[in-house]
């Protein structure tokens, strides 16, 4: 579904965020981008709906190069969640929600449909939430608002740039919980960015790991925690047995499911 073939992006200072950056995530794959700040998590990650330019190499969407796609309509066929939400502050929830079906040009009706199904989705009744504003709402609500968004045209891609970073860690437990729930029933294709390891092994069919701007190993969890490929591996998963241990109980829950 996504495909990037030795991609790579340099700045116009020179700096090196991507390297040689090649990846296949498969068609209702759960991919997780991870590694520490500044390695490049969020740039290959932009680079795939060109909110970032690439410098060289490809990348494929269901088989066509993202280059050779219109920027607004590749822009609008992949859902979008970030950290920060950016939902309209003047707009009320069900407006934010429509706004890419606005864009496509859906009816009204059915953009109103569409709003009502997805908060049902993410357990806000549309009932009560529909007509409120951003202001109205808590962190975990809006962030929900906010995932409804990114899904509001049905695309079949999702990016994520750490989108429950900003939600206290009972809330965000929580968000995690009922996100994997909601990606059972809708099977998109996901991108997620996290620095978090726990997240990332809870998250994530598959992983990848990078290091300054490079795969250092792209792999299932499980292979991640018990094949390392490298001394950088291991010691990223598993420096600490006490981490080591919980992501092991973690990495044996998702293969129980």
């Amino acid at each position: 579904m996504i495909r990037l073939d030795n991609v790579t992006k340099v700045y116009p200072d020179g700096t090196e965020a991507v390297k040689e950056m090649s990846f296949e995530v498969g068609k209702g794959e759960f991919c997780v981008l991870l590694g520490t700040s500044g390695c490049g998590k969020t740039t290959t990650m932009k680079m795939i709906n060109r909110l970032i330019s690439i410098t060289g190499g490809n990348i494929y969407i269901d088989g066509v190069d993202n280059a050779k796609i219109d920027e607004n309509e590749l822009r609008r066929s992949i859902g979008y969640a970030i950290q920060e939400i950016g939902l309209f502050p003047h707009m009320t929830v069900g407006q934010n929600i429509e706004t890419v079906p606005v864009l496509k040009g859906w009816p009204k009706a059915q953009r109103k449909e569409r709003a009502e199904q997805l908060l049902e989705l993410v357990g806000m009744a549309p009932r009560e939430f529909i007509g409120k504003y951003p202001s109205e709402l808590s962190g975990g609500q809006r962030q929900r608002v906010g995932v409804a968004r990114a899904l509001g045209a049905d695309p079949p891609v999702l990016l994520m740039d750490e989108p429950f970073g900003a939600i206290d860690p009972i809330t965000r437990t929580k968000l995690q919980d009922e996100f994997l729930n909601i990606q059972q029933e809708i099977k998109k294709t996901i991108i997620f960015v996290t620095h978090d390891i726990f997240e990332a092994i809870k998250m994530g069919d598959k992983i990848v790991l990078m290091k300054d701007g490079r795969l250092v190993q792209y792999d299932t969890p499980a292979n991640l925690l018990y094949k390392p490929e490298n001394k950088f591996v291991e010691n990223f998963f598993g420096a600490d047995q006490a981490i080591k241990k919980a992501l092991e109980e973690i990495s044996k829950r998702r293969q129980s499911e």
